[in-house]
């Protein structure tokens, strides 16, 4: 398009929220980042150190011990106390979003090491890279492309669901492979499992027209 009908910012509005949804299906972009621990403090928040956060993957000790998940009823069952246990950490727990909890907590204020799955750096300006891998670059003009035609609606956005399943498809096999690697690397979180999707529902049904009324 010319820009008669999408201009420069919707367009990169559009190529965004595919990247966004290509990140979180399939957990693509791993990075690693040091966390620091506030002194016998048992909950952090995740936004505060890390912007880009999805899921965490791994995380290690300062002395390189891997700190194993958890769940809240976990440790609730091994001790009623876990929240405030001085210590090396060696359990942790994601709640929610944003915040993170770790049992046992160091006495002074001690950097961790995260390896976590990240969003992309987003689109602002045309010369901006794209941190997915190369071969999956293609699938977001798809997923972009129907995103636009949300606006015209009608017959022009159901021409448009071969896009969006084309995306779907592209996403499912990958998350295939990265899930696959995630499991030889031990890590905690995988990407989400596709394959029992039921791709019938990206079929866009129109409602029949109707005609003029008599009378």
């Amino acid at each position: 398009d010319d820009g008669t009908y999408y201009n420069a910012n919707e367009v990169r509005h559009a190529l965004n929220a595919a990247q966004n949804l290509f990140a979180l299906l399939t957990l693509p972009i791993e990075r690693t980042a040091s966390f620091t621990t506030t002194a016998a403090g048992c909950f952090h928040n995740i936004s505060l150190q890390l912007t880009d956060f999805v899921v965490p993957l791994r995380l290690t000790t300062s002395a390189g011990v891997r700190i194993l998940p958890a769940t809240v009823h976990e440790l609730d069952g091994l001790s009623a106390s876990w929240r405030a246990t001085a210590g090396t950490p060696t359990r942790y727990v994601q709640m929610g979003y944003d915040l993170l909890a770790l049992t046992p907590q160091y006495a002074s204020a001690t950097s961790i090491s995260i390896t976590y799955a990240a969003m992309p750096t987003q689109f602002t300006i045309d010369t901006t890279a794209c941190e997915l891998p190369d071969e999956q670059q293609i699938w977001l003009v798809d997923y972009a492309c129907w995103w636009l035609r949300l606006k015209e609606g009608g017959q022009e956005l159901a021409n448009a669901g071969e896009w969006l399943r084309r995306f779907v498809t592209a996403a499912r096999k990958y998350g295939d492979f990265v899930r696959r690697r995630s499991y030889g690397q031990k890590y905690d979180h995988v990407p989400f499992d596709l394959s029992s999707y039921d791709m019938g529902r990206l079929d866009i049904k129109l409602p029949p027209q109707r005609g003029p009324r008599n009378g």
